[in-house]
Order: C-alpha cells, then sequence, then structure tokens
C-alpha cells in the first residue's frame, strides 16, 4: 500500500488552489453574440451555398428526372438534393454531408415542378 507523503519542496503558502479556473467574477460576461468569432454576416443556407446548384430543366439527365420523379410520389418534398453519385436527399444537410465524402462536392437541387 503506497503511503500519502507531501512534496518537500512546495511549501504550505505556495500550494496551488484545487483548480486553475479562473474565477467568475474574472472575466466579463459575454454573449455568444458578442463573442468575437461572431460575425454579423447573414445568414445562408445549405442550399445558398456556392456547391449547391439548381437545376435548369433542359439539363436535367434522364435518370436524375426519373428518380426524381420516383422520390416526389412517395414524398411530399417540394425540392430534393442529388449528390454527384446520383443519390437523393430530401434534407439539404444530408447531401451536403454526404457530398463532402465524395471527389465534388456539389448538390443539385431539383424542384417538383421540373419533372
Amino acid at each position: 500500500m503506497a503511503k500519502n507523503t507531501v512534496n518537500p519542496e512546495v511549501k504550505p503558502e505556495e500550494k496551488k488552489p484545487a483548480t486553475d479556473a479562473p474565477e467568475a467574477t474574472d472575466a466579463p460576461e459575454q454573449s455568444l453574440t458578442d463573442a468575437p468569432e461572431a460575425t454579423d454576416a447573414p445568414e445562408q443556407s445549405l442550399t445558398d451555398a456556392p456547391e449547391a446548384t439548381n437545376a435548369p430543366e433542359q439539363s436535367l439527365p434522364e435518370c436524375i428526372r426519373e428518380r426524381a420523379k420516383e422520390v416526389f410520389e412517395s414524398h411530399s418534398a417540394d425540392e430534393i438534393f442529388f449528390t454527384n453519385d446520383n443519390t437523393a436527399f430530401i434534407e439539404p444537410q444530408h447531401a451536403h454531408i454526404h457530398a463532402a465524402t465524395l471527389e465534388s462536392n456539389k448538390v443539385l437541387i431539383v424542384k417538383r415542378s421540373e419533372v
């Protein structure tokens, strides 16, 4: 069994406090919007991101058009998000997450009115 020993180099008046965390009064309160990393830039939705593109009706590949018809028949969504590997998503964030794993991170937005 190990004995409890006191470090002889540390004098009683030099003992460190139990935590190194600063007291709550040491720093001024700061809200999330006042934080240095917060910006006043307008919010940008995933579908407005530069890698998302709307599909013109004439340039829609037939395989995507057919898959979009199938998805629109079974879902009430007004838009479908396709990744470069022709995977369809109802939620834009899911499409962008999947697209980030592909060589091309572009997301194609197909609207119900386009098919």
